[in-house]
């Protein structure tokens, strides 16, 4: 995170399995915990609230 330049983009990509939506909604989190003038989230969910599917075990989301 410190490596990144000033406007630069941090991209994190996984394979589209459950553990690894688990994974990105946990780095999600920690980026929603930044100022807003820190980090903003782009997508898949350009919104800054937590993710309702994470509430559910046996849900996931990724992309087809």
């Amino acid at each position: 995170w410190s490596r990144l330049k000033d406007g630069g983009v941090l991209l994190l990509v996984e394979p589209g399995s459950p553990k690894g939506f688990r994974y990105v909604n946990d780095f999600r989190n920690w980026i929603i915990a930044k100022d807003r003038t820190e980090a903003n989230i782009i997508a898949p969910c350009p919104g800054h609230g937590t993710c309702p599917m994470a509430k559910h075990p046996d849900l996931w989301c990724n992309f087809s």
